[in-house]
């Protein structure tokens, strides 16, 4: 985040940066979930992509992880579902199986409501 000529550089280029919230807390990463920097880079325009980091170490899952954006982080719904369908989009699979995730998780989020 203090370096706004890289940070213009990964909006610019849209490269996706995986973060993992808890873990992130628990090794320092990041000082209080007020200064994540996944709400940042987030709010910044950059492409952010959550991951679970290591479930057993870190007693998390993708589901905890995501619930944290919008509990811990205050990010809205729709801001986790796009953090979601970004993730599913920076990710190695193929293309009809990325829309059918995001698909997936775009109908899940509209059963929950706001």
């Amino acid at each position: 985040m203090e370096d706004r000529v890289r940070l213009r550089a990964l909006r610019a280029h849209r490269l996706p940066l995986e973060c993992c919230p808890t873990s992130y807390i628990r090794t320092g990463v990041a000082r209080s979930w007020e200064s994540h920097p996944v709400r940042l880079l987030h709010e910044a325009g950059c492409v952010v992509t959550v991951g679970s980091d290591d479930p057993a170490l870190f007693g998390t899952s993708i589901a905890s992880e995501w619930r944290a954006l919008e509990t811990r982080l205050g990010l809205s719904r729709e801001e986790v579902l796009a953090i979601g369908a970004a993730t599913a989009r920076a990710s190695f699979a193929d293309a009809p199986f990325k829309e059918e995730l995001i698909g997936a998780m775009t109908r899940a989020g509209a059963e929950f409501g706001p």
